[in-house]
């Protein structure tokens, strides 16, 4: 049997192998997550989907649901939905249901694929969603509510990759090599992972290309994307060295800032024998049913993760496509590049809006928070009565 949950109980989880994002009562879902969790505080259990320790794992979300929320575990009255990755296999998933269940005293779980509510974050049932996360960018079609796994694509390239990569090339800078030095400090992954999150700093380039044995600190063909770039001339958009406090030291970053995320279009630069994130994107909507879907997957896409937040990444990603385009009239073809178009959480969402890079960071959070509140209304969910009957099995039965 059932149980009515109030709004103010239900816990909305947004797992991730990086942060967990969480938050207690979903009557309001106009505001951010209350708690963040990094995971490496617990030695970073989960790599992309797949959970490496089970004891780090669950001593990782008692910490999160009965420290942090907190809430109580003798008398647990708060009903949990957590996302997760589309490919997280169904054993794991049960794993996840029966700790949830028989170590943590839930009353009720639903468990909801991470790119399902990114779109419905964004106010859509079907669309394209590139999740760039810390290890793997996972790239998801739905379409009317329906994820198609048969076309679901992991690109093993995220966010530590981009850190490794600006490292290798704040490496080549001899300029802050020698402020560092100076100042008694090392050029390691500290100082790249500073220095990728600082805002306004790094952003994705359109139009540049590698010069073999040219020095990186004076590429002048590296052209950032800005909003007033479209009518100035290449003279004009020419990067210059930015300036940054780390440490209590003044560095002086080059014009490679421009390019930490490269490897996503080109894998070759971290030796990843992998297909490109154009060549993915124009796979999946080739081969997309029915052939009358395929325009609107390019109409509706949405970037979300961590690292999805950079200025610039969707018009690189229009411009990589170019060559993978086919201009046609036909619906049975690949849509024209005129016609893509980036989604982002509705604007009556204020709180969740206050900037772009928010609009696109809270779209899975959103849709959790949307999810949890209907389907804990409506008794949608996995109950602990469904658990004692079943087992850990029935997550396949009640889980999206």
């Amino acid at each position: 049997m059932s149980l009515v949950h109030r709004d103010e109980n239900c816990i909305v989880i947004d797992s991730g192998s990086y942060l967990i994002k969480a938050g207690l009562g979903v009557h309001d879902t106009n505001k951010p997550p209350s708690v963040f969790l990094e995971t490496k505080q617990f030695d970073s259990p989960v790599i992309g989907d797949e959970v490496k320790d089970w004891d780090k794992f669950e001593t990782m979300y008692n910490h999160l649901l009965f420290k942090l929320l907190p809430i109580k575990k003798s008398r647990n009255e708060s009903p949990v939905l957590i996302s997760v990755p589309p490919t997280m296999s169904k054993t794991a998933r049960e794993k996840l249901t029966q700790i949830f269940f028989e170590s943590f005293n839930a009353p009720g779980l639903y468990v909801a694929e991470q790119p399902l509510l990114s779109l419905y974050g964004c106010g859509v049932v079907t669309g394209l969603v590139i999740d760039i996360g810390h290890e793997f960018t996972y790239v998801t079609p739905i379409v009317d509510s329906g994820v198609q796994y048969h076309l679901c694509e992991t690109i093993p390239i995220a966010g530590r990759h981009f850190t490794q990569y600006l490292l290798s090339l704040l490496k080549t800078d001899t300029t802050l090599i020698s402020q560092l030095a100076e100042a008694g400090l090392e050029c390691d992954a500290e100082l790249a992972q500073f220095i990728k999150e600082q805002p306004d700093l790094c952003d994705v380039s359109v139009g540049h290309h590698k010069r073999p044995n040219e020095d990186i600190t004076s590429l002048a063909d590296v052209v950032p994307v800005t909003e007033d770039s479209e009518n100035k001339p290449v003279e004009e958009l020419l990067p210059e060295r930015a300036e940054i406090e780390y440490k209590g030291v003044k560095l002086s970053i080059g014009p490679y800032r421009h390019r930490v995320y490269d490897p996503l279009f080109e894998p070759e630069l971290v030796s990843m024998n992998t297909p490109s994130l154009p060549e993915l994107l124009t796979h999946i909507q080739r081969f997309c049913e029915p052939p009358e879907i395929r325009p609107k997957l390019w109409e509706a896409i949405v970037l979300t993760g961590g690292s999805a937040c950079i200025a610039g990444l969707s018009a690189r990603m229009e411009y990589a496509l170019k060559p993978y385009l086919t201009i046609s009239d036909s619906a049975s073809e690949t849509q024209v590049h005129d016609q893509m178009r980036y989604l982002k959480i509705p604007d009556y969402f204020s709180v969740l809006k206050e900037t772009r890079a928010q609009s696109v960071r809270w779209a899975t959070w959103l849709g959790g928070e949307i999810v949890a509140k209907l389907v804990f209304a409506a008794n949608n969910y996995i109950t602990k009565a469904d658990y004692n009957e079943h087992g850990p099995s029935v997550v396949h039965t009640k889980s999206y």
